[in-house]
């Protein structure tokens, strides 16, 4: 059995391989043997690992999640923060900037993470478009910069104009866009400031392969809710998803997923 991440999750490979190792340490107690770590690239490197048969568990952001389900993949869990199984996307320029509005950033450049991320991208632009952006003419200079840290800090150096990071979903209004994005972004969320938030997105969530047999996927589901809530594993969870807790996925959360999936199809940012 192995478990596959893409490389710009989680501020990049370093971090990420601790935070995952760690995962696999506790998720090995509840199987024969400890899972084998695979870091693709880039999110598209993790889908097609996946749909190839080269990978059994994977962490997805929502998109992905979504495409692998359609191949058989079962949606196994999805992270919840601050008691939500969304989160949202916020659209950062740089602080001393003239920005006031979205609206006022149209033909400028953007800072995109991952062509397939949700808040670093998908959403974001989507969010643009319906404000009456032009795909070809308003984002004739956006660039890929293969993780959020990056395109926070290509906003920050004013070598483009936006990027966007995702934060807590908070219905409520009592949350904090800022802190959030301090413990993210670190250092470069002081050079930024929020000029918008996106509608709630979907989670990320880990995916089974449907290669897995049904005994295996109900294993893994007991496993993952038992180490949560364990005092001395929860840390190892938490700690690769930044999330409070893990969610069995259920036929909500697929719903929402599935629905996301098509607005972003019916858009055309995935051709």
């Amino acid at each position: 059995m192995n478990f596959g991440v893409a490389d710009n999750s989680r501020g990049g490979s370093a971090r990420l391989r601790v935070e995952a190792l760690r995962f696999l340490d506790a998720l090995a107690l509840y199987f024969h043997t400890k899972p084998t770590l695979v870091i693709t690239d880039n999110y598209q490197r993790l889908l097609n690992k996946f749909n190839h048969g080269e990978l059994s568990l994977a962490w997805m952001p929502p998109l992905l999640h979504a495409l692998a389900c359609e191949k058989g993949a079962r949606l196994v869990a999805v992270s919840e923060r601050g008691g939500q199984t969304t989160y949202r996307a916020a659209l950062l320029v740089h602080k001393d900037c003239g920005f006031r509005s979205p609206k006022s950033l149209k033909r400028c450049s953007f800072a995109w993470s991952d062509r397939y991320s949700g808040a670093g991208h998908l959403f974001p632009k989507l969010m643009l478009l319906e404000l009456g952006f032009d795909r070809e003419a308003d984002f004739r200079r956006e660039h890929f910069f293969g993780s959020k840290l990056a395109a926070a800090q290509a906003v920050a150096q004013r070598q483009a104009d936006l990027c966007s990071c995702y934060i807590r979903d908070d219905p409520a209004g009592e949350g904090d866009p800022e802190g959030d994005l301090r413990q993210v972004l670190g250092s470069l969320a002081h050079e930024l400031k929020i000029i918008a938030l996106t509608e709630p997105i979907p989670s990320d969530g880990v995916v089974a392969a449907g290669s897995l047999s049904d005994a295996d996927v109900e294993q893994l589901s007991a496993a993952l809710v038992e180490l949560q809530d364990h005092p001395q594993h929860k840390s190892r969870v938490m700690g690769l998803f930044e999330a409070d807790s893990l969610r069995l996925a259920d036929d909500h959360v697929r719903d929402v997923t599935t629905s996301w999936s098509a607005r972003i199809r019916a858009s055309g940012l995935l051709a």
